[in-house]
């Protein structure tokens, strides 16, 4: 399904990015994982005075949902920084994976008994993943994951394949999933071992007690890049950023100001300027800035 999203003119000097997973997005009482309604609410207010935007690890096609209920939403960072699009969904900016570099980590994932999952920029021909046939065989992870994205996902016979296989759709990551504390042992293995300029980032927030996702994508490229190329675009003055997780951390260090999630790790947590409790207290901090801009 193809979500409409807004786009208004907005000539305000701020603009500001959010994360999406622990950050807008929290498991409500009812179950749904989705922006609780007070801070939806804020940050629609917010969009009246600012630009806001979205930088998440999350696919564009799992983003666009959040996405169209966010004002002001003219542009999207996805996939670490891997991908910039527009309002309309074109790509304006994205990196890959050389597909000879994207077998070697996946081989070296494999000799680390990890288990690989391949990320694309799909959309529009709608593949989000391909897996490994003997991973899905062997592995509850990437099984689980098939079953829920299968609609948006291909499989290849051998990792060999994935030189060959839909050219024309870019690899983005190669990913695994897995006990968070499990995943960075073994970053600290594969990390070493990388072909230059990739980088190794361990997620937590997925969605998934005490799981994570261990992701090697492009290092030239982070969800700062991203929106240091949406500021550029906007022509706006000052950045204020907002997350939780491992690959929060160059935003949150770049932008003019930082604010980072309570419950986010320590190390994240070092390189923020402030921090808030929860979606209750994010949504506080909104306010703050909701008022000040209105008297501007």
């Amino acid at each position: 399904m193809r979500y409409p999203v807004l786009a208004v003119v907005n000539s305000s000097k701020y603009l500001f990015a959010f994360d999406l997973d622990g950050t807008l997005v929290h498991n409500l009482p009812s179950g749904e994982r989705t922006v609780p309604p007070r801070l939806l609410d804020c940050v629609r207010r917010l969009g009246r005075h600012a630009h806001v935007m979205v930088a998440t690890g999350r696919r564009y096609r799992t983003a666009l949902p959040i996405i169209s209920l966010l004002p002001a939403a003219s542009y999207s960072v996805t996939n670490n920084g891997m991908v910039v699009k527009d309002a309309s969904g074109k790509t304006i900016h994205r990196e890959s994976l050389d597909r000879a570099d994207a077998l070697s980590i996946a081989k070296l994932f494999h000799k680390t008994h990890l288990d690989v999952i391949f990320a694309t920029d799909g959309y529009h021909e709608n593949i989000d993943f391909i897996f490994w046939k003997q991973a899905l065989k062997e592995a509850d992870a990437p099984r689980k994951l098939f079953e829920r994205f299968h609609e948006v996902s291909a499989v290849v016979e051998t990792m060999e394949d994935v030189l060959s296989f839909r050219r024309d759709i870019p690899l983005l990551e190669v990913a695994t999933l897995g006990p968070y504390h499990e995943l960075l042992e073994a970053r600290e293995l594969i990390e070493p071992q990388l072909p230059k300029p990739y980088r190794a980032v361990v997620v937590k927030g997925i969605g998934e007690d005490s799981w994570g996702a261990l992701e090697i994508f492009s290092g030239k490229v982070s969800k700062w890049t991203g929106i240091l190329s949406v500021k550029k675009l906007l022509n706006v003055e000052m950045v204020v950023a907002v997350g939780d997780d491992e690959n929060d951390i160059e935003m949150l260090q770049s932008a003019d100001i930082s604010v980072v999630m309570s419950h986010a790790q320590p190390h994240v947590k070092r390189v923020a300027s402030r921090d808030v409790e929860g979606p209750e207290g994010l949504a506080q901090y909104l306010e703050e800035w909701i008022e000040r801009l209105e008297q501007e």
